[in-house]
């Protein structure tokens, strides 16, 4: 289905990192309701039909070609690098994926009109873990890479001016 066969009423959801376990299940239930693509970076058996695209947030024209294609409503973006042990032996490809690829992302949101809610999931690792139990009101102090680069990545989002919601799940 194009975006041209819906209402303009009706929402179109794109849900980046269908690779990870929070992206492949956030696209199950979501499609089953909505008009829904996702993106995925390594190949696999499933993605082979027209609901998901290849995307390399690397390419910032292969970005907005996706966004142009879909015309999303809402942007669910949930693609990370969340291994923390290899975002402690590789910080500076954390900082590629989940900040520099976020504020890519957001650039190419930015002249998106259809957006109505860019949905950012970042994790509770942006806090320091003494406690548990955090709430919006606590002060973020990652403790890792990967805390820390989520957290560069929620003020991207926060400052950008997009209409946005940031989540923190703890484990997935």
């Amino acid at each position: 289905m194009s975006p041209d066969e819906l209402k303009p009423e009706e929402p179109r959801f794109l849900i980046t990192g269908l690779n990870g376990v929070t992206g492949w299940n956030l696209f199950q239930s979501v499609a089953a309701r909505f008009a829904c693509r996702g993106t995925f970076r390594k190949a696999h058996s499933v993605f082979k039909t027209e609901e998901f695209t290849r995307l390399d947030f690397e390419d910032p024209a292969a970005i907005g070609e996706c966004l142009r294609k879909w015309q999303p409503t809402h942007v669910i973006h949930s693609w990370a690098m969340c291994d923390l042990d290899l975002c402690e032996v590789f910080p500076e490809m954390a900082h590629k994926v989940n900040v520099l690829g976020t504020s890519r992302l957001i650039g190419a949101l930015a002249t998106l009109p259809s957006l109505k809610k860019l949905i950012f999931i970042s994790t509770d690792h942006v806090f320091g873990g003494e406690r548990g139990s955090y709430t919006e009101n606590d002060l973020p102090v990652p403790k890792h890479v990967f805390g820390r680069t989520r957290r560069e990545a929620e003020l991207l989002v926060l400052e950008s001016g997009l209409p946005a919601l940031i989540l923190r799940p703890g484990l997935v």
